[in-house]
């Protein structure tokens, strides 16, 4: 059965009762999926029950489904374990790459950092703009993987005042990936660690500096490495992600 993502929530009315689509979701509906009238398709969203619909009509006008019942086929849930991804500043389709991925695997909210040796950094004027742009890109794939939450992505921020808000609090581990820690893997970590949320910071395409490295360490953030390969920017918090789902989310 396909699936059609709601942003604003799918709808409480009763059984057998016509809804009118939002023009984003009608928009998918009939021109993405090509649902036909008298299809059946699953609705979900950020709010309310997942539930099984009937399109009803199309027309200029809109998309009219017909509610039929709650009982959706397969499993519309996300990440029992929470994620936050800090992410220093990429070139646009790095990051927006790693944006759409790190939904996929089930991160809860990532944050945009401005370090010393970002390639590119935002711009003033367009950061509502990219922002929104950011936002849309993990709305998008929450739709494709079957999520409820899309990611809260925030506006781009210094390293500082990254370390500044995030919070200090027993179970909540820190985590920054350096390719120049030599004593502690990931996988060492996450085999003697059992945390209840954890935050990742990456570096951008430069790395980390050992000085911005030393700035996480004294608000309790525990460098760890990759192993003896060294991977691109965007390829390691992807990395760090699965292996995060693997140890202590829904991917075991």
């Amino acid at each position: 059965m396909k699936r059609v993502y709601l942003c604003d929530g799918v709808p409480d009315s009763a059984v057998d009762v016509p809804v009118k689509l939002k023009a984003d979701a009608s928009h998918y509906l009939v021109r993405v999926l090509r649902v036909a009238r008298g299809e059946f398709v699953a609705l979900f969203g950020p709010t309310g029950e997942p539930r099984v619909a009937q399109l009803e009509e199309s027309d200029p006008r809109g998309v009219w489904v017909r509610l039929i019942s709650a009982a959706v086929p397969g499993q519309i849930v996300d990440a029992p374990f929470p994620v936050t991804l800090l992410q220093a500043v990429l070139r646009s389709r790095k990051l927006e790459n790693v944006l759409q991925k790190a939904t996929e695997l089930g991160v809860a909210a990532v944050w945009p950092i401005v370090t010393e040796r970002c390639v590119v950094l935002p711009q003033n004027e367009r950061i509502e703009h990219q922002v929104a742009r950011w936002q849309r890109i993990c709305g998008e794939a929450v739709r494709q993987c079957l999520r409820r939450q899309v990611p809260l992505v925030r506006a781009p921020m210094s390293l500082g005042v990254a370390l500044e808000q995030l919070p200090s609090k027993d179970g909540y581990l820190k985590l920054v990936l350096w390719e120049n820690e030599r004593g502690r893997t990931l996988r060492q970590t996450l085999e003697n660690t059992f945390p209840e949320q954890c935050a990742v910071l990456v570096g951008p395409e430069g790395g980390l500096s050992a000085h911005e490295v030393d700035k996480c360490v004294d608000v309790g953030f525990v460098p760890v490495s990759l192993g003896p390969r060294i991977v691109r920017a965007e390829t390691a918090p992807l990395v760090a992600l699965s292996a995060i789902q693997l140890a202590w989310g829904d991917m075991r």
